[in-house]
């Protein structure tokens, strides 16, 4: 007598109540990571600290950029939505080709450009209201995304030398920070940041600027040259589509009136 007795129906709800809380409680797990911690799953993890999940502790998320997994907390169903968004990017990062089409001005007729940078080629004519271009070289980089990319190469004398500008040597130097590709609706986009070229050459000026190789020269006339450093430097960022080409820059070295273009492509090289 003086207990109270449970109300009809209060014992059977203590399963579904007991049911709400564990599915809200916070739990921790361990997300293993197939292929590293990538910079798409770093980029992830970044894009969702500015969420309301993470401002209000719904979720936590700890890497461990050597042993490849993440460590979270939080509720069971934002951990399960969390995990489902890591697996869809937690993919194997893919080999991209780069290609840098370097384009000389020049007065003479050019028949040799190939089809997929021609109306590249025809913008910038029309832009800057030059005659021509001839292709001074091309270079391919290749590599894994999410990587730098870089190369040194010299450049072909015989295409760049003219009857009035002679060159002892020319080389080429390109740097890719970083290489994203991403892909929607089947295109691939490559995001390029601080793509950097440079050129350095060495212009000959003295006596015999002109006729560097002439038999009939003298050894004093010969060594009265002289060489000067020239170059050029052009420094972007770039988002390309596959099959789309793209101008990196333009740039006049040596106080001429010849200017150097170059056109960028890039693709994935599975």
């Amino acid at each position: 007598r003086g207990e109270v007795e449970p109300r009809r129906g209060e014992h059977d709800m203590m399963p579904l109540f007991d049911f709400f809380r564990s599915a809200h409680a916070p739990i921790s797990r361990t997300i293993k990571l197939k292929h590293g911690l990538t910079d798409r799953i770093q980029e992830l993890v970044t894009v969702m600290a500015s969420t309301p999940m993470f401002e209000e502790g719904e979720l936590q998320v700890n890497m461990s950029h050597g042993l490849g997994w993440l460590r979270v907390s939080g509720r069971p169903t934002v951990l399960d939505e969390f995990e489902q968004m890591v697996n869809e990017v937690d993919v194997a990062p893919v080999n991209v080709e780069l290609t840098f089409y370097l384009m000389m001005t020049t007065d003479e007729a050019v028949t040799n450009i190939p089809a997929s940078i021609q109306s590249a080629v025809s913008t910038i004519l029309s832009t800057f209201g030059y005659s021509s271009l001839a292709i001074l070289d091309v270079i391919q980089l290749r590599g894994i995304e999410q990587e730098d990319l870089g190369l040194e190469s010299s450049l072909p004398l015989s295409k760049l030398n003219t009857q009035t500008e002679i060159y002892e040597s020319a080389a080429v130097q390109i740097k890719v920070a970083h290489v994203a590709l991403s892909e929607s609706e089947g295109v691939n986009t490559f995001n390029l940041r601080d793509v950097d070229l440079s050129v350095v050459m060495e212009k000959i000026v003295g006596a015999i600027a002109n006729i560097p190789d002439n038999p009939q020269a003298s050894s004093q006339s010969r060594n009265a040259r002289q060489l000067r450093k020239v170059g050029t430097e052009m420094t972007s960022s770039l988002t390309i589509r596959e099959g789309q080409s793209v101008v990196l820059g333009k740039s006049n070295f040596d106080n001429s009136d010849r200017a150097l273009f170059v056109i960028v492509q890039a693709r994935r090289a599975d």
